[in-house]
């Protein structure tokens, strides 16, 4: 709920600051994922990760997010919490092409998706619309 944000402080020079990375909760709402494309600091109930080889943008986080809590939320919980040796273990299954990740179909099937649901938002609005005239 409200991208896993708890408040807002102004973080003191210790503290590091990430953007534009993905956090997961280790422990509460365990295995719960988020992408945060603003300036942010974690507590140590979370873990910040981000893809290796490519900068992260809205719709390779939406794709990763989801990869990521379904990978992780059914095998974690409050009596074995999600730690850093543990995510290392798992392994994720991404579309490949030509033997490396195919970031580009990871893109298009998010933007397709909300497409899709542009549409039929914008078919419901015209069917309610409609029905005042």
């Amino acid at each position: 709920m409200n991208n896993g944000v708890d408040g807002y402080v102004a973080p003191p020079d210790y503290m590091k600051i990430y953007q534009n990375k993905i956090t997961i909760a280790n422990s509460g709402s365990v295995g719960s994922c988020f992408y945060h494309p603003y300036p942010f600091v974690t507590s140590d109930h979370c873990m910040v990760v981000w893809l290796k080889d490519r900068e992260l943008n809205r719709h390779l986080a939406l794709f990763c997010t989801t990869i990521l809590r379904h990978g992780v939320q059914h095998k974690y919980g409050f009596n074995r919490e999600i730690n850093k040796e543990r995510l290392l273990e798992e392994r994720f299954k991404l579309p490949v092409m030509g033997g490396g990740i195919a970031y580009d179909v990871m893109e298009n099937f998010i933007r397709a998706l909300e497409k899709q649901q542009i549409e039929r938002v914008k078919a419901l609005w015209e069917d309610k619309s409609s029905a005042y005239e």
